[in-house]
């Protein structure tokens, strides 16, 4: 017996994306293999978790709540909560920062999404970045773009 399939939403469900960003001057980008994202139901509402990381040894966060649990396009930011939020983290050494800071004044982050579904995120984003060790030094993200698929 022989089956054969084609189906446009099992290419949507194939894990992986393009994240890319600017972090001070230098810029970053994740192999398509090695960015993530998924969708957490919590608080009542959804939160995007995506992720990218490289082989210069960084991870990159992007976090976006979305209340009562609507998907939709439009601007988030960390002024509106502080669970829309950016982070960075450089290996081995662990160095972290991110857009929130319990200890600090709030950084910034402002993550625009373009299209969302179950399955598939795009967007853009900018913020500052508070080490988590030391409020007082800050990292600039510019020129923030991503499209990845959502997977269960």
């Amino acid at each position: 017996m022989t089956s054969l399939f084609s189906c446009e939403k099992a290419k949507d469900l194939i894990p992986g994306g393009d994240l890319s960003f600017k972090i001070e001057d230098s810029t970053v980008t994740s192999n398509k293999n090695l960015v993530s994202g998924s969708l957490l139901d919590t608080l009542g509402g959804y939160m995007l978790v995506a992720s990218g990381s490289g082989n210069s040894k960084w991870i990159g966060t992007i976090n976006v709540f979305f209340p009562e649990k609507k998907l939709q396009a439009g601007t988030y930011s960390s002024e509106a909560t502080p669970m829309n939020a950016l982070g960075w983290v450089t290996l081995p050494d662990m160095d972290s920062y991110s857009s929130y800071n319990n200890e600090a004044s709030v950084g910034s982050a402002t993550i625009v999404i373009t299209k969302i579904s179950s399955t598939h995120a795009e967007g853009t984003f900018t913020g500052t970045l508070l080490s988590d060790l030391d409020p007082s030094v800050t990292l600039q993200v510019t020129d923030g773009k991503f499209d990845l698929t959502i997977t269960p």
